[in-house]
């Protein structure tokens, strides 16, 4: 979907959408060549909010299985004249739709990689890495698997491979689909407004996009890409920008390998809040009072409130920073399982008086928790939609 006029996509209504009301979409679909099958359960991808419209205000995206009541969470937060990219992971009604809420007046892209079946379709399975790795930093002197020390080319296409040992961690030959998190660092001389996109090797460049930036801009992206048949996927910036990509887990269609069990994807008949650290704010877990700077977080995910199962294994949702206290400063958040050393990557950055979403697939310790660490004070919310399990 893209609502903007002459835009092209599947459905292209010509139009904002409405501030205050639910749009529904149907999600199982022919188009450009591709079908999202009718058992389709639940579908990833990219969204965009696209805040240009005259007399935009400052709102936010919820995403919603069809038929069922609009929960208290959000996938996007933007403001007048910004562009706001986010993955997102949304479960379908029994009509194959997921319903799309805008509390303001805002264009909006839907971009979809993929979608998740029942078991014994065909589908792949997950395997979540034993902590996040950094696979790629184009910044010079940065610790990664793969440092070229000089930004993306504006105009080119990247190839980088994912099937490496680094780290202690190895990506077998068999892995299909990486997911992860993206990160532009837009700091380099000359910096222009541009956008990244995604794709497997081998095959053209899409009208799609996972990321938008502006000059002295830092802004993360969760994704999930296939690989080609050469195990890598293509990085194209549409203008020279610093780029890193933290992997956290990959599909292959191997029930068990190096990395141990494979999972299925298990997504909730709603999403829920989780975690809100505001105060006097609803949540599962709601502590009222911040983050704190240079500490860690064990957040248990396997809850009654949630409806996650004992045998879960990974989450999947929705994080958000809120970065409007006094005294505020810049920084990141890292989320990785229980039990398990900090690693070297980010899933949000922000700087003071900024709202910050980012979708998050992240591993669960064996007491069922995972840790948020966050190198500056700042409020935080984390949304689930689902679940991996075997």
């Amino acid at each position: 979907m893209d609502t903007r006029l002459g835009a092209p996509a599947c459905d292209a209504p010509g139009g904002p959408l409405a501030g205050g009301a639910v749009r529904t979409e149907n999600a199982r679909v022919t188009c450009g060549g591709i079908t999202i099958p009718a058992d389709a359960q639940a579908i990833v991808g990219n969204a965009t909010a696209i805040n240009t419209v005259p007399g935009g205000v400052a709102g936010y995206i919820t995403l919603y299985p069809s038929g069922a009541p609009r929960p208290t969470v959000s996938n996007l937060n933007y403001v007048p004249n910004q562009i706001v990219p986010n993955a997102f992971t949304v479960g379908l009604g029994g009509d194959g739709a997921f319903n799309i809420y805008a509390t303001s007046g805002v264009n909006f892209i839907v971009d979809i990689t993929g979608y998740y079946a029942p078991p014994g379709t065909g589908g792949l399975y997950y395997h979540p890495l034993p902590t996040p790795v950094r696979l790629l930093d184009t910044r010079l002197g940065q610790p990664a698997c793969d440092t070229p020390d000089t930004a993306l080319t504006g105009g080119a296409s990247r190839t980088q491979n994912l099937r490496t040992t680094c780290g202690g961690v190895t990506i077998p030959s068999s892995a299909l689909v990486a997911v992860g998190n993206a990160t532009v660092v837009n700091d380099v001389v000359g910096a222009t407004d541009g956008y990244i996109t995604l794709y497997p090797s081998g095959s053209g460049l899409p009208t799609a996009s996972n990321l938008n930036y502006v000059p002295g801009q830092v802004v993360p992206n969760a994704f999930t890409v296939g690989l080609g048949g050469d195990g890598a996927f293509n990085i194209f910036a549409s203008s020279s920008t610093n780029f890193i990509v933290d992997i956290t887990g990959y599909y292959s269609d191997q029930a068990t390998d190096i990395n141990g069990t494979g999972l299925l994807y298990y997504a909730l008949p709603n999403p829920v809040r989780l975690l809100d650290t505001r105060a006097g704010q609803p949540a599962c877990d709601a502590p009222g009072t911040p983050l704190s700077s240079g500490a860690t977080r064990t957040e248990a995910a396997r809850t009654v409130c949630l409806g996650i199962p004992s045998i879960a294994s990974v989450v999947v949702g929705n994080a958000t920073v809120v970065n409007t206290t006094a005294g505020s400063a810049s920084g990141y958040i890292t989320l990785y399982p229980s039990g398990a050393a900090q690693p070297t990557v980010s899933n949000l950055n922000y700087v003071p008086g900024q709202v910050v979403p980012n979708s998050f697939t992240v591993g669960l310790g064996s007491d069922g928790a995972f840790n948020i660490y966050a190198s500056s004070s700042t409020h935080f919310i984390a949304d689930v939609t689902g679940y991996f399990a075997p």
